[in-house]
């Protein structure tokens, strides 16, 4: 699975709509922005959370924008690590 981004209105709605890339999500944000009047947030996912294993499993499904990666765990991951 690869990361998206989702954008977000202050005070709105949850975002509903994914973009493949920073910057379609980053455009939305700007139309969003100017149309409600009010700020928008760019929001990345990093994680998924999956039902389907047992124990119930974390897993990374992209970098962030800092090049780190989060480790598959059980858990959340606290911890960032560098990737590579």
């Amino acid at each position: 699975m690869k990361p998206f981004f989702m954008v977000y209105v202050e005070c709105g709605n949850s975002p509903r709509k994914q973009h493949e890339t920073l910057e379609l999500a980053q455009k939305e944000a700007e139309r969003l922005c100017r149309k409600e009047q009010k700020p928008a947030y760019v929001l990345m996912a990093l994680m998924r959370c999956s039902i389907l294993d047992q124990p119930m499993m974390w897993e990374s499904i992209g970098e962030d924008v800092h090049g780190r990666v989060v480790k598959k765990s059980e858990r959340p991951p606290l911890i960032i690590e560098e990737s590579g």
